[in-house]
């Protein structure tokens, strides 16, 4: 594909700054840290993060070799050659180091991560996703911490990075519990960790339309098209914003995130999913991934391609154990994300046929995105199998009107079991972090928007006004008249602008 060169350049240049775990031996607290014995408080530490987004080494102070039998050396010509070879990195300055004795493990550098010794702990679960939230923060805001340290050279090394990511994954995959009680997890791993991916990302979608947002004001209601709802169409909109109006210092960004559009609705998983196929043993996941290829290669319509990727969703799920090693797991997790992407694609181009779709071709439509949302670890097998109930039960040529509307109530509930969902996971580690970085309360509102869950609401509450007016309901809430009502999630009263 044409734009892919471009796109690999974007992901490249995000994953030159991702970090992961490493463990310290020698906790440090700086001078000025801890005033009477006291330590510091959040706003001073969030002071401190902020310092290091525009500190030219980030969170380093300086660079090191670290040996594979733990010594840490000076630069040098090959120092760790008498100590079993390392690797070479940036070391930790005071106020990083401050920040991790306080609870906040960031700065984490993949390539010095133990899978084994990080998923022993007690705390493995909450590590896991704080350095997922951090990977997030790196790609949703400009690298972060490691802003400008992404031009400090030799303070990472992206092969280090990649492999040490993979590492991580191959640890994960090969646990049955993380395969089975935490796929969602699991799947989030594979789509943030800094490892090769065969898709160009939604989130990097998100962080350069942001970025190029900050430094022209102008391009504010683009941006936010981008992050609520985007479409094939916008690459052309961004073209002409930057012939018409673009800062001519960002034309070269401008153009790059036209390019990711491009590939984010025009990535065609079927080729990866064919070359997976090939190295899989005989079988029925085989036959699907298989199956999945060939019909990918040969639709075109939106409607087809995203009943291909929900099914093999739903399928690599079910079956990721059949690939036979802890690799082929995770090289079907990464064709899952792909197809998440393919799907997210799809969905966008059957948002113009809305006006004209039936009532069953939207049923199918949302039983499709069912399929993926289950593949993408946000519905879990009992909710999958209330939804499926449900698909069944309006699976008639004229279903009464009272079963329709009560049926669609229950495909209703799927928006709030995924966002319940992520928060199980997710809302303590984002509390904790967002003390030092409130930017990492975007994240649960990334994943929601970048999934196949933004075109599935969308469809369920067409729906679901259409079978309010059918049984002659209507709702009124401050004097305004809506279709498909309110749903209570908390006694209380909170006022201001929305």
């Amino acid at each position: 594909m044409s734009h892919q060169p471009a796109v690999q350049q974007v992901e490249q240049s995000l994953a030159r700054a991702v970090f992961a775990l490493v463990l310290s031996s020698t906790p440090m607290v700086p001078a000025g840290a801890v005033t009477n014995g006291a330590p510091p408080g959040d706003q001073t530490l969030h002071a401190w993060v902020e310092e290091m987004k525009q500190a030219p080494r980030g969170p380093f102070s300086r660079l090191r070799w670290y040996c594979a039998d733990g010594a840490v050396l000076d630069l040098g010509v090959h120092p760790c050659a008498q100590h079993g070879g390392g690797i070479q990195h940036g070391e930790w300055n005071a106020h990083a180091r401050a920040l991790r004795d306080a609870g906040f493990p960031i700065a984490n550098v993949l390539a010095e991560i133990q899978p084994d010794a990080l998923l022993r702990g007690d705390d493995a679960y909450l590590g896991l996703k704080q350095i997922l939230l951090e990977q997030f923060l790196i790609a949703a805001d400009d690298g972060w911490i490691f802003r400008r340290a992404r031009h400090y050279r030799g303070a990472l090394q992206a092969e280090d990075e990649a492999r040490g990511a993979r590492r991580l994954l191959l640890a994960l995959v090969a646990s049955a519990d993380w395969r089975e009680r935490r796929y969602a997890l699991l799947i989030d791993a594979a789509r943030l960790l800094p490892h090769p991916r065969p898709s160009p990302s939604l989130t990097v979608l998100r962080e350069l339309s942001s970025t190029i947002a900050e430094m022209d004001p102008g391009f504010e209601t683009l941006r936010n098209r981008l992050h609520i709802r985007p479409e094939p169409a916008d690459a052309e909109r961004v073209r002409v914003y930057a012939l018409e109006r673009g800062e001519t210092l960002l034309m070269d960004d401008y153009e790059r995130l036209a390019t990711v559009i491009d590939c984010v609705f025009t990535a065609d998983a079927g080729v990866h999913l064919s070359r997976l196929a090939r190295s899989l043993p005989a079988g029925a996941l085989r036959s699907a991934l298989q199956e999945g290829a060939a019909g990918l290669a040969g639709a075109q319509d939106p409607a087809r391609r995203l009943a291909i990727a929900g099914r093999v969703m739903a399928r690599i799920r079910d079956d990721l154990d059949a690939a036979g090693s802890p690799a082929a797991m995770v090289n079907l997790l990464d064709a899952s994300v792909a197809l998440e992407v393919e799907a997210f694609a799809a969905a966008g181009r059957l948002r113009d046929r809305l006006g004209t779709a039936t009532r069953r071709e939207r049923l199918t439509w949302l039983e499709n995105l069912t399929d993926a949302l289950y593949g993408a670890g946000l519905v879990s097998i009992r909710e999958r199998w209330h939804l499926d109930r449900a698909f069944t039960a309006l699976d008639v040529p004229q279903p009464l009107v009272k079963s329709y509307r009560t049926h669609v109530e229950t495909l209703a509930r799927l928006p709030q079991w995924v966002d319940r969902r992520l928060r199980f996971h997710y809302q303590a580690a984002v509390d904790h972090l967002a003390r030092i970085e409130p930017r990492t309360r975007a994240y649960l509102y990334d994943r929601l928007r970048g999934s196949p869950l933004l075109f599935y609401a969308e469809l369920v509450d067409g729906l679901a006004a259409d079978a309010n007016r059918l049984a002659g309901v209507r709702h009124r809430v401050f004097g305004k008249e809506l279709d498909s009502g309110l749903h209570a999630l908390n006694p209380g009263l909170a006022r201001g602008p929305l």
